[in-house]
């Protein structure tokens, strides 16, 4: 009889959080409680725009290059947290991201309706490739600034639908697709993924 020797294994995962900020902010007659999460600095300069249906905040960033460059796991991730009743009346869910000015793709731009039964969740994921171009981009390239990033309430004809996914630090892309392509309640669907490596080349294996 043989006998084998079953390895037991840990991964120790780690989230790190910048800070929590709680504002009421006022839509008409009402007042809506708000919160900002950052998973990477201290939030300030908070705001809301009634009028363009506009979410505002800041944190400290540094725009060394050569920092980012040189930062393997480098990563950036914004939480927003509106009441249900203040996200439909703003846009029907549907939004508009920007960091430092520049939008952001439908794939650094999450929004999760299912992580609470009170709050829409809206998600600003930027990887490292695309943090690299922003800063090159930037103004305050190799000081220490200000990254300053907006939600906005979006029409329904600028939504779009992200058919891409990107690695925390951008090195590796995934694709998907559905069938059928129309998504409808109570209708199996397929999903198909295919993984593609910083060569942009289609891959049979990775590192996740």
């Amino acid at each position: 009889m043989k006998y084998f020797q079953i390895a037991r294994f840990q991964n120790d995962v780690y989230l790190s959080v910048g800070d929590i900020y709680n504002d009421t902010v006022q839509y008409g007659d009402q007042r809506y409680n708000t919160t900002i999460v950052s998973y990477y600095d201290k939030i300030r300069d908070f705001s809301f725009d009634p009028e363009n249906k506009q979410v505002v905040w800041s944190m400290p960033f540094n725009y060394d290059l050569r920092r980012i460059e040189n930062e393997s796991d480098i990563f950036i991730h914004e939480e927003v947290r509106l009441p249900w009743h203040l996200a439909d009346i703003l846009s029907n869910t549907t939004f508009t991201g920007t960091a430092d000015g520049t939008r952001l793709s439908a794939s650094s731009l999450v929004i999760d309706p299912y992580a609470s039964d009170s709050e829409l969740f809206i998600h600003f994921l930027i990887n490292k490739q695309q943090l690299v171009q922003l800063v090159k981009e930037s103004d305050q390239l190799d000081k220490l600034g200000t990254m300053k990033f907006t939600l906005s309430a979006t029409k329904l004809d600028d939504a779009q639908t992200s058919t891409k996914i990107f690695s925390d630090i951008g090195n590796l892309m995934v694709l998907l697709d559905w069938d059928p392509n129309q998504l409808a309640a109570n209708v199996p669907v397929k999903l198909h993924l295919a993984f593609y490596g910083s060569s942009h080349r289609k891959t049979n294996s990775g590192r996740y």
